[in-house]
């Protein structure tokens, strides 16, 4: 079995959207997220192989919202869940310097045990563990 190669984070706080030919925009929620790629929910399975784009925002607050960043994808599977919702599994495409600087803020973003603080803000303190462990033999833990 293919080993992962980066740590997924669970997408607490993360916003998406599926970026459409037309202009139009699809909201997806975000189960995970790593350096990668992206597991997102839909409503309909993507061919795999094919390359789209997905916009990320970060909920830093109550209506307010990181800048939205366009990352281009590549489905690598569809999952079936039922009632009209399908996983994907995604891989991020060669991304630029700024894209890789977002995505590695989401992930700092992500990786913290986020509160608010009394004013609102958002208050970061470390420690929460990843998604998913690397260093198992499990292969339900890949």
């Amino acid at each position: 079995m293919e080993r992962r190669q980066s740590l997924r984070y669970r997408a607490v706080g993360l916003r998406a959207a599926l970026l459409l030919d037309d202009g139009d925009k699809t909201p997806l929620e975000v189960r995970d997220m790593s350096r990668s790629g992206i597991c997102l929910l839909h409503t309909a399975a993507l061919p795999s192989g094919e390359s789209r784009r997905v916009e990320l925002m970060l909920e830093l607050g109550e209506g307010q919202f990181s800048e939205p960043v366009a990352l281009p994808m590549r489905v690598v599977w569809a999952t079936p869940l039922g009632e009209g919702e399908v996983q994907l599994g995604a891989a991020f495409e060669p991304l630029d310097a700024h894209q890789q600087q977002a995505v590695s803020s989401m992930l700092y973003f992500l990786s913290r045990d986020v509160a608010l603080d009394d004013e609102g803000r958002p208050a970061f303190r470390t420690g929460l563990a990843p998604a998913l462990s690397l260093d198992s033999d499990d292969p339900r833990k890949l």
